[in-house]
């Protein structure tokens, strides 16, 4: 699951530290990346704000690429309850 920090590495076309081949052994092991949306949401919102087309272009590809996990309110109950116990 890929919190907003690494979804963003991932829209990033120039890389970012070890980020891109930590990514491609992910996928090309099959391992199941999900995109969760409020990372989107997150990531999505900074790059419109600072007009990145490219990087709103591969932020797309991924999220094509992966699971994507929308919001629900049972999610975020949920998340409210771990980030409390947390």
């Amino acid at each position: 699951m890929l919190d907003s920090g690494p979804l963003g590495m991932a829209a990033n076309p120039r890389g970012t530290g070890d980020f891109p081949a930590w990514y491609r052994s992910v996928t090309s092991a099959e391992i199941d990346v999900v995109v969760p949306e409020i990372a989107d949401y997150e990531v999505r919102r900074e790059l419109i704000l600072a007009g990145l087309e490219l990087s709103l272009a591969r932020l797309a590809a991924v999220r094509a690429a992966a699971r994507f996990e929308p919001i629900t309110s049972e999610i975020m109950l949920a998340a409210a309850r771990i980030w409390a116990e947390a």
